[in-house]
């Protein structure tokens, strides 16, 4: 069932929680859902490489005793977090940005990560990447309106190799 999309927005955990129930109801495990506007469009069995930046180690603990005794122990309370990504246009060479720039970024305490997931050794068809742009920079981290400004600095960093 799709939900309305005010409804979804308000109620995400009681909408996840209610499709788990319906199509997932004898699964025990990690699941990681995609969401724009509130609806699912993905739901994968896996948990995404972000969490371990965002979540504490006795969370992984709870994790791992999850799938070993198939139970879910967690009394710690996690910060919320954000995953910002910067995509690009396909089919060009990119480089990593210099090192100075990356250092402000990761010397922000609300930032977890800065990723590149690319090889810049590489040409642009050996990079794996969605269908939607190549995937230039993902930044993890604690503040949304922070995250975004690093992301518009990486972009125009990007911007200004172009010239």
């Amino acid at each position: 069932e799709i939900l309305p999309k005010e409804k979804a927005l308000k109620n995400i955990e009681e909408y996840l929680s209610s499709w788990v129930k319906k199509h997932m109801k004898d699964y025990t495990g990690i699941m990681n859902f995609e969401l724009i506007d509130g609806i699912i469009i993905e739901a994968h069995l896996r948990f995404s490489d972000m969490y371990m930046d965002l979540f504490t180690k006795p969370w992984l603990q709870a994790v791992i005793n999850l799938y070993q005794n198939r139970v879910w122990e967690f009394e710690d309370h996690i910060r919320g977090g954000y995953a910002v990504t910067l995509y690009a246009d396909h089919g060009l060479t990119y480089k990593k940005p210099p090192l100075s720039l990356q250092k402000d970024i990761l010397d922000d305490p609300d930032v977890s990560s800065l990723q590149f997931p690319f090889f810049e050794d590489k040409c642009a068809e050996y990079n794996p990447m969605p269908v939607g742009g190549f995937r230039y920079a993902q930044i993890n981290g604690y503040n949304l309106e922070k995250l975004k400004q690093y992301r518009d600095d990486l972009y125009a960093y990007l911007r200004s190799c172009q010239n």
